[in-house]
């Protein structure tokens, strides 16, 4: 299993991926930590300063650790979204272990349009296959077949990667990860951007300059690789790839799922608070928004409060829509200094909203409120009790209650025995 924590989130939406020892283990376990800035409109975890790491390792033994492979990898790949013309990314996930686990195979690849998961494949089931009803409907089956095959061979050149890997670095056992990620994306201006890297229990490896065709090595283990790499060609065959191979699919896969990739659906948000001895701890829940990709932060006096913000993940609903929330604590005194800023693809602007408690006086206007319609009430039934209650048995007088009121019949008491009077004089 893997255990991996969104620590923070930048301002704009954008993510770097940092590694952190987590305490909890003796694994070496590593979190995740967005701290780089990007515009909103291109969300990418992969254009960083170097010195970052990637935030992949786990342990079998970590009560918290996420079961399901699929769902660990959908924490890393950037969410962008929009019109045929863009932003829209096609990127790939492959992790490899050492100690494979139940729910966490020696190999999985995964495969992302716009954030959402079209494609697995995993060593157990050794097949690659659709995950997605537009692409189980558009794509033929000899494709699956070949891309099955390609991975089967893309999951023994990881075996050999992290074995090699394990020997550079003198491991000569224990728990260890080799991933690589790559794609590319179609921007709104038009513009393309592609991206590989590799790296080793979490940490940089190689990564693709494929503007001057050459590997950038991590270390001096790395270096061995570069050099090799850049002998038989790589950076020239992954350029090519990404600018155009990669480009021409992602276009294929956009309108497949055009119906539902560029479907937009706002979110609904709702501001809380809570107080405590002095501290007050706010809420931005943000509910039903599709796609998924959206920036919660809190401002104060304006400016982004990030290394106080706590966020939770974006969470799917069961009609296909998101959920997120983020929450900071701020004295309660300063409470109208703070803001939940809400950015998403269906907002023609960022949404700017604040907390507004309940006034101490407004469970007295309900109290006063319930207690006037229950005196109202209480009214009404006397007086019409007292209306039904008014009218004993005496003798009709025509023309009043009988026709007067359309009744046709009407019972009178002469002595002991009833008499019926039907219509009129």
């Amino acid at each position: 299993m893997l255990s991996l924590t969104r620590l923070t989130k930048t301002p704009h939406g954008g993510c770097c991926w940092k590694a952190v020892k987590n305490s909890c283990n003796s694994f070496g376990v590593y979190v995740l930590d967005c701290s780089t800035v990007f515009p909103s409109t291109h969300l990418s975890p992969f254009n960083c300063t170097r010195g970052r790491t990637w935030g992949v390792a786990g342990s079998p033994s970590n009560p918290n650790s996420i079961s399901e492979s699929e769902e660990v990898l959908q924490l890393l790949p950037s969410h962008s979204s929009g019109s045929q013309g863009g932003p829209h990314s096609l990127h790939f996930f492959h992790t490899g272990v050492s100690e494979p686990s139940p729910g966490l195979p020696a190999f999985v690849a995964v495969g992302y349009v716009d954030g959402e998961t079209i494609s697995r494949y995993d060593s157990e089931t050794q097949r690659k296959v659709p995950r997605t009803g537009w692409m189980k409907a558009n794509v033929e089956q000899q494709y699956w077949d070949r891309q099955t095959e390609t991975c089967q061979n893309r999951q023994q050149i990881f075996f050999m990667n992290l074995d090699m890997a394990q020997k550079r670095y003198n491991h000569s056992g224990g728990y260890h990860t080799w991933q690589s990620m790559y794609g590319c994306d179609l921007l709104e201006d038009g513009g393309i951007w592609g991206f590989y890297q590799e790296a080793y229990n979490g940490r940089d490896f190689l990564t693709l300059d494929k503007d001057m065709l050459t590997f950038t090595a991590a270390d001096a283990a790395a270096e061995i690789t570069k050099r090799e790499r850049e002998a038989a060609g790589e950076p020239e065959r992954w350029k090519h790839y990404l600018e155009n191979t990669c480009v021409e699919w992602l276009r294929k896969y956009v309108e497949y799922g055009k119906a539902t990739l560029e479907r937009r659906e706002r979110p609904t948000v709702r501001v809380s608070g809570k107080e405590s001895h002095g501290l007050l701890t706010l809420s931005c829940r943000a509910h039903g928004f599709y796609p998924r990709s959206i920036a919660i932060n809190w401002l104060r006096k304006g400016r982004v409060q990030a290394q106080e913000t706590k966020w939770g993940s974006t969470v799917p609903n069961s009609d296909g829509t998101y959920h997120a929330w983020a929450s900071i604590e701020a004295f309660a005194t300063e409470k109208d200094e703070y803001q939940c800023r809400v950015e998403h693809a269906s907002l023609p602007e960022p949404g700017l909203f604040s907390w507004e408690p309940q006034s101490n006086l407004l469970p007295i206007i309900i109290g006063v409120v319930v207690a006037v319609l229950v005196v109202i009430a209480a009214i009404i039934g006397f007086v019409f009790w007292k209306s039904r209650s008014g009218k004993a048995p005496g003798p009709v007088r025509w023309g009043e209650e009988g026709q007067a009121l359309g009744v046709c019949e009407q019972q009178l008491f002469f002595g002991m025995q009833p008499f019926v009077v039907r219509g009129g004089p």
